[in-house]
């Protein structure tokens, strides 16, 4: 009920659980893994002669760099695909001159072959 107090308009008081403060030091991490993909590891493991949880740190430490190259990759991706659409666009437009003045293509047919038969039809997705 509203009696017009201050405490009536005060906003309810919410409480949240305290979130785990997760230690930094060098203590081990661990996790758990279904049943195919701990026998994957384990067979892998036999293959390398090494034990599952030397090869899962392996895995572990290998994906952390990885994932920091990934972006430089996709940069990388964009500008090679970029530079081949111009490289396209190039041996396109010598490729018409080279029919036309040759003479025995008119100038619009040469421009249609070569878009049909030499430039990208349409733009690759982004990675």
């Amino acid at each position: 009920m509203n009696d017009g107090s201050p405490a009536s308009h005060a906003a309810p008081v919410v409480y949240r659980a305290a979130r785990p403060k997760y230690s930094t030091n060098a203590g081990p991490i661990a996790f758990r893994l279904d049943e195919v993909s701990r026998a994957v590891l384990a067979e892998r493991a036999d293959q390398l002669g090494v034990s599952p949880h030397v090869l899962a740190r392996h895995y572990v430490l290998e994906l952390l760099g990885v994932v920091e190259d990934y972006e430089t990759l996709r940069q990388e991706i964009r500008a090679l695909h970029s530079e081949l659409n111009a490289l396209r666009s190039d041996h396109a437009l010598a490729v018409e001159a080279l029919l036309v003045s040759a003479g025995k293509v008119a100038p619009a047919d040469a421009h249609t072959w070569t878009e049909q038969n030499l430039l990208p039809c349409s733009p690759s997705p982004t990675p």
